[in-house]
C-alpha cells in the first residue's frame, strides 16, 4: 500500500491542522492557511503496511516566501512516530518536530553571510564586532537582517559594550526583534547603575513594540517582557503601567478574526496572570484570567492560580 501526503506548515503562525498515527493508519487533518506570509509545503510518501512508527520520505519539497533562500534542499526522512508541534512565539515558527528531521541547506550567499556572523560571534573577539555588523547590514531580507542584528546586540551586551549594542539596535527596522534588543540593552544599563539611560531605552523599547507591523499579541507580549524587566529593577509603578497597557492590547487581540492570533492573545493574558499569581497578587491574577476569552486557556489559568493560592495559604 502506498500513502502520499502533503503536509502544510505556516511558518509565521501555528497551523491548527494535525495528523496522527493510530491502529487504522495515518489520519491527516490538513488545511493550507493562505493568509500566512510563509508556507512550507512538504510532500511525503510511504509504501508498506499501515503501522505505528512508520517513516515517510520527502519526495517534493515546495517552498514559498522568505524561506526559499534558507531551505533549498529538504532531503531527509521524517519519522512519523513521536512528533510534537513546537512553536516559537516570537514569530510563530511551527515545526514538524519529529524523531528524525534534518535540513540539508544550500549554502547560498545569505546563508554564508549568516554563518560568517555566527563564526565571528562564537570566536568572542570583540574587535571583529564591526565586521559582523557590516555583514548583517548586507543581508537583503529585513527579517534575516533584524535577527542577525539582534544576535549581535545580545553578544555586545554580554561583552559589556552596550553603546555598540544600542547602535546595532537603532539600525534595525521596526520589528519584534528591535523592541527585544532595546529591552535587553535597557536591562543591562540598569544592572550597571545607568538608571536614567536605562529608562530612556526602556521607553524606546516600549515605542518599538507599538509598531503597526506587529499583531496585538506580539505587542502585548513585548510589553509584558518590558514590564517584567522593570519589576526586576524595582520600578514597580512603571511596570504596572506597562502591564496595564499589555493587558488592554491583549484583550483587543482576542477579537482578531484569525483564530491563532486570538489564541496567542489569550496566551499572553495567561502569562501575565501567571506572573501576578507567582508574585502572590492573587486578586490581580484572577482579574486578568477572567479577561481570557478562550475557555480552555481561561480554565487552565484559573486552576493554576487556585493551586498557587492554596500553596501560599499553607506556607502562611
Amino acid at each position: 500500500m502506498k500513502i502520499t501526503l502533503t503536509l502544510y506548515r505556516g511558518l509565521n503562525g501555528t497551523n491548527p491542522s494535525a495528523f496522527r498515527v493510530d491502529e487504522d493508519g495515518i489520519s491527516v487533518f490538513e488545511e493550507r492557511l493562505s493568509e500566512y506570509r510563509f508556507n512550507l509545503n512538504v510532500r511525503v510518501s510511504y509504501e508498506g503496511e499501515k503501522i505505528s512508527g512508520i517513516t515517510a520520505t520527502v519526495i517534493e519539497p515546495m517552498l514559498n516566501g522568505g524561506l526559499r533562500n534558507l531551505l533549498h534542499g529538504l532531503v531527509t526522512t521524517i519519522g512519523l512516530s513521536d512528533f510534537r508541534g513546537w512553536t516559537f512565539r516570537r514569530r510563530r515558527f511551527c515545526y514538524l518536530a519529529m524523531q528524525n528531521l534534518c535540513l540539508n541547506k544550500v549554502m547560498n550567499e545569505e546563508t554564508k553571510t549568516t554563518a560568517k556572523i555566527d563564526e565571528i560571534l562564537s570566536s568572542g573577539n570583540r574587535d571583529d564586532g564591526l565586521e559582523a555588523l557590516g555583514l548583517a547590514l548586507s543581508l537583503p531580507d529585513d527579517e534575516d537582517r533584524n535577527l542577525s542584528l539582534l544576535k549581535i546586540a545580545r553578544w555586545l551586551v554580554e561583552n559589556d559594550d552596550w553603546q555598540k549594542a544600542l547602535g546595532a539596535a537603532q539600525l534595525m527596522s521596526d520589528s519584534y526583534e528591535k523592541s527585544e534588543a532595546l529591552q535587553v540593552i535597557a536591562s543591562k544599563l540598569a544592572s550597571i547603575g545607568h538608571l536614567e539611560k536605562a529608562f530612556s531605552v526602556f521607553a524606546d523599547a516600549e515605542m518599538a513594540s507599538s509598531s503597526d507591523l506587529l499583531c496585538e499579541w506580539q505587542q502585548a507580549e513585548l510589553l509584558h517582557h518590558i514590564a517584567k524587566s522593570l519589576r526586576e529593577i524595582r520600578a514597580f509603578f512603571k511596570a504596572d503601567e506597562v502591564w496595564r497597557k499589555a493587558i488592554e492590547i491583549a484583550e483587543k487581540g482576542q477579537d482578531s478574526t484569525r483564530v491563532q492570533d486570538s489564541l496567542d492573545a489569550s496566551s499572553v493574558l495567561a502569562e501575565i496572570s501567571d506572573g501576578y499569581a507567582v508574585d502572590e497578587k492573587i486578586e490581580k491574577a484572577i482579574a486578568v484570567a477572567r479577561k481570557i476569552t478562550n475557555v480552555g486557556v481561561r480554565e487552565k489559568t484559573l486552576q493554576k492560580i487556585s493551586l498557587l493560592a492554596q500553596q501560599i495559604k499553607r506556607i502562611a
